[in-house]
């Protein structure tokens, strides 16, 4: 749809009817029409106008369409970016995975750690083989802490304290501290150990013997420490009764 006729198209029609009857009829034969040459403007200006349909909405069309796809292919590289974004970053349920098998590495790790081990003799009585052992440095004060239980055939233990906060403890031989009791074992000097052995006698009745002279030997194999020791002189805590200990204990 074009525009409403202008004054110059009139003026147009006009001369082509006077063509069409005789020049005669338009005022002679040697009379020459002249066009204004504002109306050849705007015949030029209507002929490169756009039709009137093609209003702003289709120009728009026509710019998203030069530039691409507009917006459906805008979109579309938005999805296809954020869909790779999405591929790459690791996801929650495989960051847990990792972290449950590097825990479930560290309890196989700790599980097949074979457990500390000890038997020893507490004279007069029999060997006793420990049911349960343990070693741990609990620091200075506490000191590195050898422990081991049983029943031979009543319930037995022996604990040793060795110089603490320096785990594994130093391999060599150490000096038996001449003790009586809980308080002369607390931070242990360099080179010597504290020793105590328990057992219950037929009664129930538990007997506590400290040790008073001696030595004990730590030998290594890695991080893993074998403790030996024989004919450490013992004495009990309230009768004063003499007794020896021997022990082998192994920690991993």
């Amino acid at each position: 749809m074009r525009a409403p006729p202008t004054r110059f198209e009139g003026l147009r029609t006009l001369v082509a009817a006077c063509v069409l009857s005789g020049a005669a009829a338009c005022g002679g034969g040697q009379a020459a029409v002249q066009v204004p040459a504002d109306a050849r403007a705007t015949d030029a200006a209507d002929a490169d106008a756009p039709d009137a349909l093609d209003g702003p909405e289709d120009v728009a069309v026509d710019a998203d369409a030069r530039d691409g796809d507009g917006d459906g292919a805008v979109a579309a590289r938005a999805d296809g970016a954020a869909g790779d974004v999405a591929a790459e970053a690791p996801t929650s349920d495989a960051a847990d995975a990792r972290a449950d098998a590097a825990v479930e590495a560290r309890m196989d790790a700790a599980t097949a750690r074979p457990s500390a081990t000890a038997s020893w003799t507490l004279s007069p009585f029999s060997l006793c083989t420990a049911s349960g052992a343990g070693c741990m440095d609990t620091g200075a004060v506490g000191g590195y802490q050898i422990t081991a239980s049983g029943a031979c055939p009543t319930a037995s233990d022996i604990q040793l304290w060795f110089p603490g906060g320096a785990a594994p403890v130093a391999a060599g031989s150490y000096v038996v501290k001449a003790t009586s009791g809980i308080l002369d074992v607390i931070a242990m000097p360099a080179g010597m150990v504290g020793v105590l052995a328990e057992r219950d006698d037929a009664s129930m009745t538990q007997s506590r013997f400290w040790g008073r002279s001696g030595s004990v030997t730590v030998t290594a194999a890695g991080t893993a420490r074998h403790v030996t020791f024989t004919g450490v002189s013992l004495k009990e805590e309230t009768s004063g009764a003499a007794a020896t200990l021997g022990a082998d204990v192994t920690c991993p």
